[in-house]
């Protein structure tokens, strides 16, 4: 992961065919950025952070493949 000030989302699916349950899972990675918006001269100001998404995994254990739990 870069240095400085950034983000990881983990998403989790779960998964079943009736015999067998199984996750997928896939990271997504972001930087963030504070933005203020106003000119400075103004009493309220107001900051603003940005997501940057700058990559992804894959989709890891697709179909439980890797790993998958017997339903018995």
């Amino acid at each position: 992961m870069p240095a400085g000030d950034t983000e990881v989302d983990v998403y989790f699916w779960r998964h079943t065919d009736g015999r067998k349950v199984w996750y997928e899972w896939s990271l997504e990675g972001y930087y963030t950025l504070d933005e203020t918006v106003g000119d400075g001269m103004q009493e309220e100001q107001q900051s603003n952070t940005k997501r940057i998404k700058y990559g992804m995994s894959e989709l890891h254990n697709l179909g439980g493949k890797g790993s998958h739990m017997v339903i018995t």
